[in-house]
């Protein structure tokens, strides 16, 4: 995980590098429990364990602990519009369900 922001919905938006190659990028998002959209979703319970996990390795200036994460989640095709990280093709990780560090 190179970097992340908190989006304007809450959700956080994570730029995923490459292990071998750190030009290779794509987004992955973590969804906000909060949000109006998700609050009544049976995932609930899913989307806060994998924000509450993802908090412990914050770091200032919008960094994150270095190392390697395994992350699962639903492939989603974004139009390109100047997001940070975004892959050639424009897929992400969103929501992401699973964040385990190693």
């Amino acid at each position: 995980i190179r970097e992340y922001r908190v989006e304007d919905d809450g959700d956080y938006h994570l730029v995923l590098q490459d292990a071998g190659h750190s030009s290779i990028t794509m987004v992955g998002e973590i969804i906000n429990p909060l949000c109006d959209d998700v609050k009544n979703s049976p995932y609930l319970a899913q989307y806060t364990a994998v924000r509450k996990e993802f908090e412990k390795y914050i770091l200032p200036k919008h960094k994150v602990q270095r190392g390697f994460y395994k992350l699962q989640g639903i492939c989603f095709y974004d139009k390109k519009h100047g997001q940070l990280g975004c892959a050639i093709n424009g897929i992400e990780l969103h929501p992401i369900l699973s964040f385990v560090k190693f």
